[in-house]
């Protein structure tokens, strides 16, 4: 409909200009207002189909103004992690809006078109398994309006390639109604629909023979790496696999190492792990050299110490994958906590507990009893009779424990009457019960404390629900008490008599929240919110509540001891939802407080400057998470866009993996957009920057001077990100549009000496 309309409009355009602009100005609301889905998604529908005609109503310079507001919306688009299932049609339509436009300007080859196209992409084939049937199509005209903007790139091999791994890869979770044609293997089938659908949109001509081209080479990159050759002497006692395997180990290990993410090739090298293990069990010769065999076991150990940062699907592939090792390759200390993470995941899903049992089968008892008391006692929910597992596993697990003798006394944990103690300086929470004629306050402090530790720590899933309901009802309980506490306050610097009990269960509300079970994290993960809100309003009347909440974030935010990433995730929510209240509350009524925007960058931006990797990737987790609300903040951005940039980059400094700082690295891509959109607020003084950040975020010139100072450092990482800033930043000084009229500058203003200091800084040159 919008095509037919698009070519009447151009067909007479001096009478129908003044249509066009109600259509166009209708179609823009969609960039900027809050509409819902279904209008946003008509809107970018007529959008993209008046991306033609828009130069012939409007002039060429209206096409690039409209491209920087679609990339703005699509940055909120692609930012959204969860519900994208909901956001299909929306994100269908965006993206063939978006390759019209593309192909109108003839920026395809612009570096940061061709990757953000390829993200919207691939983000549509991640979602396409799982939509409504009765709207794939929209896929199909996406992905041939991005082919048709893209021809003549490597854009479309690029996200062939997401694609093809997408259509080979498998389904954790089969939901009922997808028909599997394969039960074994469970592959998504679904993609061979979108393909053939469009190839035949496409009609013939170039565009479907260059698109069957990209498809072929992708196909090829994929098959050149297997080796065909094969044995004649059927009866031989050599593997079939031995010349593969090498081969197969030699692209998995840089593929997985620069693409950390793809749960695929975790499952690949599962595989490749029982090829190892079952060779070496037969006592034939190595299946790999010894360089790479050393390279393959510092894969796992890398994995292994990556796993807490990781969760659902990711975490699984992983899981399975570490235990899959032969212990003969890697020490078991390294192997026993992924092994722990798969039996706690495989009370909910099969495939890992059987992964799980047949590692702890094939371990040799000698070196695995020492890990018993800490192993052991994960197999009890398998044998529950109201477990979700086979009878023959069921046996298998007993015949497991059989086989161990007196170890399996391990299962059943010991009780620790410590745990039933109850902090005897907690006022008394008592829940008050009218009888017939009697009124009773009944004690619930205890129950309170074993509530929260059976919700917190059981693996039994009917125990963890029913614990985790009765917690939720007690915490909302004393909020109400809590809300009736500052009439009986003296003064708002005091404790209330209900701090100690908030104390405690602030902690186990951050893991509840991102808790493995669906039933814990609906309750806990609503929760959290509302009583983030809930404090931001009333920290002033309970500093000491409020303070503990945010402590018990930040630990979150930086603790490594969480079996899950899940709960650092969360974690960075929080901090983002804090600093989003901070910055609605009224300046009077936040100066004092732990929810002002200045201390909760204070906290940050001493993570950043932590030792601990896990810290600083806390922080940046934190930052990207808030990066939507804080760029949209005018005085956010004036006072603290120099300082977090700064920060950042300093958190790049030690010599870390590259593939585990990669949220710090994109925390500072998200900063470079905004110091590059908002440059021109950024070249004054403003003396409230120097309080986090120093001298050197005085102003955009003051930073940029910073940023080429450390282009020499001894770091790598942070060497060549200060590098890739600096050559952003330097042409927005002054707004002048060039690097090198900065550097002439610089170099007017400093002595040979101290570029030379710049250059070869002492820690370079100094050999003593």
């Amino acid at each position: 409909m919008f095509a037919i309309i698009a070519d009447g409009f151009a067909a007479d355009v001096p009478k129908h200009k003044k249509q066009f602009n109600r259509f166009l100005k209708e179609f823009l609301t969609c960039l900027t207002d809050k509409l819902s889905d279904d209008k946003a998604s008509i809107a970018l529908a007529g959008l993209g189909n008046f991306a033609a005609i828009v130069p012939v109503f409007m002039g060429a310079d209206a096409l690039p103004k409209i491209h920087a507001r679609l990339i703005k919306y699509g940055d909120d688009l692609v930012a959204i992690r969860e519900g994208i299932k909901l956001k299909w049609m929306l994100l269908c339509r965006y993206t063939t809006c978006y390759g019209r436009f593309v192909q109108k300007m003839q920026c395809q080859s612009d570096i940061v078109v061709q990757n953000f196209s390829v993200e919207l992409v691939c983000r549509l084939l991640d979602a396409y398994p799982s939509s409504a049937i009765y709207v794939k199509y929209q896929a199909e005209l996406a992905i041939v309006s991005m082919a048709d903007a893209f021809s003549s790139t490597d854009v479309m091999k690029r996200i062939l390639q997401h694609g093809m791994l997408l259509t080979v890869s498998n389904r954790i979770d089969t939901p009922d109604g997808v028909h599997e044609f394969n039960k074994s293997s469970r592959l998504l089938f679904e993609y061979e629909g979108l393909w053939r659908g469009c190839l035949k949109r496409m009609q013939g001509g170039a565009l479907e023979q260059a698109m069957v081209n990209a498809m072929a080479d992708t196909m090829l990159t994929i098959l050149q790496r297997l080796d065909l050759r094969y044995q004649l002497e059927a009866d031989t006692a050599e593997s079939s696999t031995q010349y593969t395997v090498a081969l197969y180990v030699q692209w998995l290990l840089p593929s997985a190492r620069q693409l950390p993410l793809v749960s695929a090739f975790y499952r690949l090298a599962a595989v490749i792990s029982h090829l190892l293990a079952a060779n070496s069990a037969a006592s034939r010769s190595p299946l790999l050299s010894d360089a790479l065999a050393s390279d393959y076991a510092s894969f796992v150990v890398q994995v292994s110490k990556a796993m807490p940062q990781y969760h659902d699907e990711l975490l699984i592939a992983t899981s399975v994958f570490v235990v899959a090792t032969p212990v003969s390759m890697v020490d078991l200390a390294i192997l026993v906590p992924a092994l722990k993470q798969a039996l706690a995941l495989g009370v909910f899903h099969f495939d890992t507990a059987v992964a799980a049992v047949e590692a702890l089968e094939r371990w040799r008892s000698d070196t695995v009893v020492p890990f018993y008391p800490e192993v052991l006692p994960l197999l009890a929910p398998y044998l529950d009779e109201a477990a979700n597992q086979s009878a023959s596993f069921q046996i298998s697990v007993l015949r497991l424990l059989g086989s161990l003798g007196g170890y399996s006394r391990f299962v059943v944990e010991e009780h620790h009457a410590a745990r039933d103690d109850v902090d005897k300086t907690a006022a008394p929470l008592t829940f008050p019960v009218a009888l017939d004629r009697v009124h009773a306050d009944m004690s619930i402090e205890l129950l309170l404390r074993q509530m929260r530790d059976l919700a917190v720590t059981s693996i039994d899933r009917p125990v963890k629900a029913a614990a985790g309901g009765a917690y939720h009802a007690m915490v909302l309980y004393l909020c109400g008490k809590t809300a009736t506490l500052p009439t009986a306050k003296t003064h708002a610097s005091e404790k209330s008599v209900y701090f100690d009990h908030w104390h405690g269960i602030f902690p186990s509300l951050v893991q509840l929240a991102a808790d493995a079970d669906t039933i814990t994290r609906s309750l806990f993960a609503p929760l959290l919110a509302q009583l983030l809100r809930w404090f931001s309003g009333i920290a002033a009347l309970y500093p000491f509540e409020a303070h503990a909440f945010l402590d018990a974030i930040m630990h979150g935010l930086s603790c490594v001891d969480d079996s899950s990433g899940g709960v650092r995730d969360v974690a960075a929510q929080s901090v983002a939802t804090f600093l989003k209240y901070a910055s609605k509350q009224p300046p009077t009524s936040r100066a004092n407080t732990v929810f002002s925007a200045h201390a909760l960058m204070e906290r940050l931006f001493a993570l950043c400057g932590h030792p601990l990797l896990s810290c600083r990737v806390g922080a940046a987790l934190a930052i990207n998470h808030m990066y939507r609300d804080f760029r949209e903040d005018n005085e956010l951005v004036r006072t603290y866009a120099l300082s977090m940039a700064k920060h950042v980059l300093v958190a790049l400094k030690p010599p870390d993996d590259p593939n585990a700082v990669l949220p710090l690295v994109h925390a500072l891509a998200h900063m470079e957009k905004i110091l590059v959109r908002r440059a021109a607020d950024l070249q004054h003084d403003d003396d409230t920057r120097v309080v986090l950040g120093g001298t050197d975020c005085l102003n955009l010139n003051a930073f940029t001077t910073w940023l080429f100072s450390n282009v020499a450092s001894s770091a790598p990482t942070f060497r060549s990100n200060c590098l890739r800033l600096f050559e952003q930043l330097a042409r927005m000084v002054n707004m002048t549009g060039s690097c090198k009229a900065w550097l002439t500058q610089f170099q007017k203003n400093h002595s040979a000496a101290q570029l030379q200091y710049i250059f070869a800084p002492p820690a370079l040159t100094d050999i003593s």
